[in-house]
């Protein structure tokens, strides 16, 4: 691996700008790059400072977590970095290939004052497989507002687990700051490098996805975070799904698909955001499964457009 400290220079302070909240705009690093900086935060060798306004990115933190989940989620980095070693030893061209980072910015705006009558589209849904068992090369993150959430720090669920089998996403919290109710964060061209079972605190590593024979398949991620309705003032389900909540989440997917511009995306979004949410209430479904729903809904349609 010390091949790799070629690049060393990228990590300067005034290579890589912070992509502060309310920004616009971003840039590119090569994969090799993105390696780099990961390795010297595997190895402790990047000098952070806390700040309120990032996530700690330290990948090393994982070697003293006394979890299951610290445990496999190191196996998947490890993974990671055996792949990327292998690449530099064949000078493989994926390694000169570009990550995107970027984030995207916008006023707020109110989508639920309309007098359209808009039928409502068939939806079909699909409650098997994993995040990228489909053909879709867009997936959504339900992210926390600090990218990332607790990926280096124990925690198991969707935004750490595609974390852990994309571990170039991870480098994003060395310079993305929170996100606040008008932003969104793309990272564009990662790569699944292993395989995984379970979830939550059953997450087990599966393999490695990469061999000589896979097909490199390449992904776009949108991280859109939605509201914490652990705080007091959503324990009543009504507060949850209140004109300004909803409004501010329709706001945050358009956000999202802002940097993709998935303009038909998000018209069906909201289409059907609003049937779910008037589903949620009718039947007293529990809202984490309607942000589910309509996961798997984007996930759907993402293959077909």
């Amino acid at each position: 691996m010390d091949k790799i400290f070629n690049d060393n220079k990228i990590v300067e302070k005034n290579k890589i700008p912070k992509l502060k909240t309310g920004d616009n705009g971003g840039f590119d690093l090569t994969r090799k790059q993105v390696a780099l900086i990961f390795f010297l935060s595997f190895l402790n060798l990047i000098d952070i400072k806390d700040d309120y306004n990032m996530n700690t990115f330290k990948v090393s933190n994982l070697l003293f977590l006394n979890y299951n989940s610290a445990l496999q989620f190191g196996r998947c980095f490890l993974n990671y970095l055996i792949v990327i070693g292998k690449w530099i030893e064949q000078n493989n061209p994926h390694l000169e290939e570009k990550i995107i980072y970027k984030r995207e910015n916008k006023p707020q705006l109110n989508y639920l004052e309309s007098d359209e009558n808009i039928p409502l589209c068939e939806l079909k849904l699909e409650n098997k497989g994993s995040l990228f068992d489909g053909d879709a090369s867009y997936c959504v993150d339900f992210a926390n507002e600090y990218i990332g959430g607790g990926a280096l720090s124990g925690g198991c669920v969707q935004e750490e687990i595609l974390f852990a089998i994309e571990p170039e996403l991870t480098v994003s919290m060395f310079f993305m700051e929170v996100m606040n109710d008008n932003d969104a964060i793309g990272i564009f061209n990662t790569i699944q490098y292993s395989k995984y079972d379970g979830y939550g605190y059953n997450f087990t590593y599966a393999g490695s996805l990469i061999d000589e024979n896979s097909e490199i398949k390449k992904h776009k991620i949108i991280a859109i975070d939605a509201m914490d309705l652990r705080r007091p003032s959503y324990f009543y389900f009504h507060n949850q799904i209140s004109k300004n909540e909803i409004n501010r989440d329709i706001h945050k997917a358009y956000v999202g698909f802002n940097l993709i511009n998935f303009d038909i995306l998000f018209c069906l979004l909201i289409v059907a955001l609003k049937f779910l949410l008037c589903e949620s209430v009718l039947r007293k479904i529990n809202l984490t499964n309607v942000l589910f729903t309509l996961f798997l809904f984007f996930n759907d349609l993402s293959s077909k457009i």
